[in-house]
């Protein structure tokens, strides 16, 4: 792949992680909300 090509990809590449990232961090936040409610029953 040539360089224009891979720094075309780049920010694309970067968007998608930022979304895999906020995306697990809210899974995580309703997963951890679901185990302190199991906690307590």
């Amino acid at each position: 792949m040539g360089l224009n090509v891979m720094a075309a990809l780049w920010p694309l590449r970067a968007g998608s992680l930022h979304v895999d990232f906020w995306v697990s961090e809210r899974v995580l936040k309703k997963l951890a909300r679901f185990f302190r409610a199991g906690d307590r029953v």
